[in-house]
């Protein structure tokens, strides 16, 4: 990560994996120079979620930038750029009329192609959310052990990170999203 999450006309969502039981919080503003910069509040990894954590950035403008950085334990993540900062922005007001614009995709198969670099031209054409249609990862596996390394695998993709880090991302399910190909609902480890 990080990845934006959903995005409304006030809050963006910020989700973030640690690599432990750490504490993270988000600082935002609406300048690189976080002049007026506010907080998330801090939260704390846990095993059952994998350590990933959703920030919530609130009480936003809408149709805005903002910039923002990770904190982990107090100090900025050593593992995550920090110049310039990461930036994002809120939806619209709902009763403005503007164009947005939806990039979609799915079969992201990190197994044949670990460059991926149909990524970059996804940014170069600045959507305001990229919707996954499903095949996101193929871990191809029963075991959610294996599933969630293969998420992980394809969030890594350099090509991918500025995607993940600008732009909202919301997802559908399909049958690799779970498991094996064909695998529905009647999956047996689907919770």
């Amino acid at each position: 990560g990080p990845m934006v999450g959903t995005v409304t006309e006030t809050s963006i969502s910020i989700w973030v994996r640690m690599s432990g039981p750490y504490r993270s919080y988000v600082v935002y503003d609406t300048t690189a120079t976080f002049d007026t910069a506010q907080e998330t509040v801090a939260r704390k990894g846990i095993p059952t979620r994998d350590y990933t954590i959703v920030h919530k950035l609130l009480d936003l403008q809408a149709n805005k930038t903002y910039y923002y950085r990770i904190y982990v334990e107090g100090a900025p993540g050593r593992y995550l750029r920090v110049d310039p900062p990461y930036q994002a922005k809120t939806a619209p007001y709902h009763d403005t009329e503007r164009v947005i614009r939806v990039a979609f995709g799915s079969c992201a198969r990190f197994q044949e192609d670990g460059l991926q670099p149909i990524w970059r031209s996804v940014i170069e054409s600045s959507p305001d959310l990229f919707l996954w249609l499903g095949d996101t990862a193929y871990g191809d596996s029963e075991f959610p052990q294996f599933l969630a390394e293969e998420y992980r695998r394809q969030r890594d993709v350099p090509s991918l990170q500025p995607l993940l880090q600008s732009v909202s991302q919301l997802a559908i399910w399909n049958d690799h999203d779970y498991g094996l190909s064909d695998y529905d609902r009647t999956h047996p480890r689907r919770d």
